[in-house]
């Protein structure tokens, strides 16, 4: 398994301070590129997708791949190059004094687009408190604010929702400035070709690696010295199992003992 793995390790460790040091223009041009990877595999994602779950690519059923797959992808990438040509400061619609004092700006529906979609839907950012208003320093500077804690994140990507995975890697590239081992769940994997292609520029340059596996892949990489943070789109139990351990008197055990087997940076969605 090391054979296979440490060598993507070894590669995204080596692109840390580089993917540091890529300016806005820089970033905008690979995000405009997986964009155009998107729209080229789109098609063939939707019909692979189809396929796996039983459902006739040319029926409306299909219609849902289209959406929580390509669709969304190509959307959140572009709300991405927007806010780096905004300067990484898009303005929020308003902004305004929560009751304790914190400034809060709200940011969503930005538009008419967004309120017919998301009918009945809004966001805010709650600044924390005593902290004025300010966003954007880490797409200015490029990520300079990560030079000294450069990371290294293993995502391990959603089995269900085929957009999830591809961007949840590019949150932590582009939003947390972090380079990226994107692990494919093994029902979805068979998407992995396509999302290399998407970011091929990113895979190049040794800022994104994909890999594939099952759960012993997923324990290795958590475990790894090389691996800084983790991200999961799963299962509580997966999360249990990564952190506490597979069997259920060894999570008690760590549980009671405040013990765990993994201590990294965890971010999940479960």
């Amino acid at each position: 398994m090391s054979n296979r793995l440490d060598p993507l390790l070894d590669r995204l460790t080596a692109g840390k301070q580089a993917w540091g040091g890529q300016g806005l223009a820089k970033r905008r041009r690979l995000l405009q590129q997986a964009v155009d990877g998107v729209l080229e595999v789109a098609e063939e994602w939707v019909r692979l997708a189809c396929e796996n779950r039983g459902i006739d690519p040319r029926s409306p059923q299909a219609g849902e791949e289209w959406i929580s797959g390509p669709m969304t992808t190509v959307r959140n990438l572009q709300l991405f190059i927007e806010a780096l040509e905004q300067n990484g400061q898009p303005r929020p619609l308003k902004l305004r004094k929560g009751i304790d004092g914190r400034s809060v700006a709200d940011v969503f529906p930005r538009n008419v687009l967004d309120r017919f979609i998301f009918y009945n839907m809004s966001a805010e950012v709650w600044i924390e408190p005593g902290k004025p208003p300010t966003q954007g320093k880490l797409y200015r500077d490029g990520g300079a604010l990560r030079k000294s804690t450069q990371s290294l994140s293993l995502v391990l990507g959603a089995g269900n929702v085929s957009s999830i995975g591809p961007l949840d890697a590019a949150y932590k590239l582009f939003v947390e400035g972090e380079v990226v081992l994107l692990k494919m769940n093994p029902v979805n994997e068979y998407l992995g070709p396509l999302f290399e292609r998407v970011f091929a520029a990113l895979i190049a340059q040794g800022f994104l690696a994909v890999t594939y596996g099952g759960a012993e892949v997923g324990d290795y990489l958590c475990q790894h010295e090389a691996v800084d943070t983790l991200h999961l789109t799963g299962s509580d139990r997966t999360y249990d199992a990564i952190v506490w351990g597979a069997d259920a008197e060894e999570r008690s055990r760590r549980k009671a003992e405040g013990r765990p087997r993994v201590d990294k940076p965890f971010t999940a969605e479960l």
